[in-house]
């Protein structure tokens, strides 16, 4: 999935993600998640002008989706 798709259509990309991590569908969307404007900045600049609570984030569901691809 491209950010910019998800940004376009985050309900649906947020279904996706749920499903593949099997959780219930009924999560809703957290809307601090969908901030289109920052579109390309990750291009121009490191992550650290990400929020912590942004990057820990992305840690976190990181480190899920890898756990959901090891044989268990």
């Amino acid at each position: 999935m491209h950010y910019d798709d998800f940004c376009a259509r985050p309900a649906l990309h947020w279904a996706r993600i749920q499903r593949f991590l099997g959780l219930s569908e009924t999560i809703p969307l957290p809307q601090e998640l969908v901030k289109s404007s920052t579109i390309g900045r990750s291009n121009a600049h490191d992550l650290s002008i990400f929020p912590d609570a942004d990057r820990a984030a992305v840690r976190d569901l990181t480190a899920l989706v890898e756990k959901r691809g090891q044989p268990g």
